[in-house]
């Protein structure tokens, strides 16, 4: 059993990774100075997937962040799976295809 002394020491995280079919959510407690690619790597989620961080980025609440940056009490630390499709590619595939109905 921890004293309090000890369990004040750390606080939780939530560090998640979407994948198409399912999402994986882990809660991590973590001690002061922690930083997110710490968090990430303490959560499991890397090792089990065999993802590379160093390739991936990382973000809290959306916003992109680096894995050296610390982690805050209450982060929701999000690791960034790779875009398939350039965004810009297919809006103009989009349109096109919109244009090409009319």
């Amino acid at each position: 059993m921890q004293d309090s002394s000890e369990a004040c020491a750390t606080f939780t995280v939530q560090v998640v990774f979407a994948l198409a079919e399912r999402a994986i959510c882990r809660q991590v407690a973590v001690a002061p100075g922690t930083s997110i690619g710490e968090a990430v790597a303490a959560s499991g989620i890397a090792l089990e997937l065999g993802l590379d961080l160093t390739r991936l980025r990382v973000g809290v609440f959306g916003r992109l962040r680096r894995t050296s940056d610390p982690a805050s009490e209450g982060d929701r630390i999000e690791i960034y799976r790779p875009l398939v499709v350039d965004p810009n590619a297919a809006r103009l595939r989009r349109a096109a295809t919109k244009a090409a109905r009319r």
